[in-house]
């Protein structure tokens, strides 16, 4: 075999393999990125459903009827409702779960009232208090941010569907390896020549 020949075993294999480990790179850093982002974004959801919760927490101080029931009952329900308000990209909402691991609202109601205490995306949400998580709960891989209401024993989370988040990305995947591919190929070729 010529030395022309045994060039191109060595490199060929070696500049599939770069262009490759340069898309999965690729990949990875734009997810990492777009994952940082879309959690900013949930926290400014996070934020004005805060508020809402807090404006409504304010009145029943202001008023000082935070001691009768029927009056809470009225402001948390007027809460959910303002909550169900907040857009939350296209697919994604805000639920609250009560701190014994009721769900007080979410989008689909036949979900009101179940418990989710024994979840594993719960018990992290309750031991953290505030934070970010990856989670799967109804057939559904989400990315959430959350936060402990104290006043009303409730935490707020807000959650939009990976599949919303990381969609561009995900259709993107593949198309950037088939070119690392061809460009491999092609590389190939115009060697062999």
């Amino acid at each position: 075999m010529k030395i022309y020949g045994k060039f191109l075993l060595i490199s060929l294999p070696l500049v599939l393999l770069a262009l490759i480990a340069g898309a999965g790179s690729t990949y990875y850093l734009s997810s990492q990125a777009l994952g940082k982002l879309a959690g900013n974004w949930l926290e400014t959801r996070l934020e004005e459903a805060i508020r809402v919760i807090s404006e409504n927490e304010n009145f029943l101080q202001r008023y000082e009827i935070s001691d009768i029931v029927s009056g809470v009952k009225k402001a948390k329900l007027d809460a959910v409702e303002d909550l169900q308000r907040i857009k939350v990209g296209e697919q994604g909402f805000i639920f609250v779960v009560s701190g014994d691991g009721l769900v007080v609202s979410y989008p689909h109601i036949e979900l009101l009232g179940d418990d989710v205490a024994g979840e594993a995306w719960f018990a992290d949400i309750a031991r953290q208090g505030s934070g970010q998580l990856k989670y799967a709960w109804n057939s559904q891989r989400s990315l959430a941010v959350f936060t402990y209401f104290e006043p009303w024993d409730w935490y707020v989370v807000v959650s939009n569907p990976l599949s919303e988040v990381y969609g561009a990305i995900t259709k993107t995947r593949t198309s950037v390896l088939l070119l690392a591919v061809c460009g491999s190929i092609v590389l190939c070729v115009m060697m062999a020549l």
